[in-house]
């Protein structure tokens, strides 16, 4: 079980879709669980999710075309989280590097604490 779990959804994100990747995949924080949920690409997104699995065993790629929206996708991705924290992530985001350092010493330092 990772401290966080990343859901990123994606539907032909392509055009900035490695960047986002990228992002998440060089925080300085490294107990994390990249979840992306493709929601029934056609662009390449969800082969290059797939190549960022196979180099990487804390990504996983789960396939979800016929999930209800965004907030279904999201639910479906929900149901396979096992963390302290999730995160969420689009397809065109990026995070900076330590965000989810800053995130864990935050919820450490306050344990009332439950969204940031």
């Amino acid at each position: 079980m990772a401290t966080f779990d990343v859901l990123l959804p994606v539907k032909n994100g392509i055009a900035f879709f490695a960047e986002a990747l990228d992002s998440i995949v060089h925080q300085t924080f490294k107990d994390w669980r990249l979840i992306i949920l493709d929601h029934g690409s056609t662009d390449g997104s969800l082969e290059l999710a797939e190549a960022y699995a196979k180099r990487d065993a804390r990504v996983v790629v789960r396939a979800f075309p016929d999930a209800q929206g965004l907030s279904g996708l999201l639910n479906c991705g929900l149901a396979l989280c096992d963390c302290n924290y999730v995160l969420r992530q689009d397809a065109d985001d990026v995070s900076m590097p330590d965000r989810m350092e800053v995130l864990a010493r935050a919820f450490e330092a306050d344990q009332t604490l439950v969204v940031a």
